[in-house]
Order: C-alpha cells, then structure tokens, then sequence
C-alpha cells in the first residue's frame, strides 16, 4: 500500500505492516465490499495486566480484527 492511499484511509500508525496482498473482494449479505489486511505490530512498554516494565522479556501475543466503514468508492475499469 502507497502512502497515499494509506493517508487517504486515514492508516497512519507507523506500526501498521500491510502485505503484499492486502486488498481483497469479497460478499457481505450480497453487497460486495473490499477487504484490507494489515497487522499491528510493536513492542509494548510494559505488561497491560500487572505492569511489569518490558527489558526485552515480554511478548505480545494474539489478534484482534476490526471492521471500519467507509463511504462507497465508485471504480472506473
């Protein structure tokens, strides 16, 4: 994904890794939306449970996937 096209979606976290096939088409309840996929990656300052600041020993672990809703986008082919 282009800078542009990351400002324009308002994708801005430096930490936000997009792979090399990051945009997919897909069905949703028969309206056809795009998918974007991406991961957060970053290491945490300090354990979110009890604290503990990270020197290099804490891991993040886990996923979270987030749906975010945009204005429909008309394509020129």
């Amino acid at each position: 994904m282009d800078n542009d096209t990351r400002t324009l979606l308002n994708l801005t976290d430096p930490h936000l890794n997009f792979p090399h096939h990051w945009l997919k088409y897909k069905t949703i309840k028969k309206v056809r939306v795009a998918q974007i996929s991406c991961t957060l990656s970053y290491t945490p300052r300090a354990c979110p449970n009890c604290g503990v600041i990270n020197r290099g020993q804490i891991l993040k672990y886990g996923f979270y996937q987030a749906k975010h809703k945009y204005g429909q986008f008309r394509l020129n082919h």
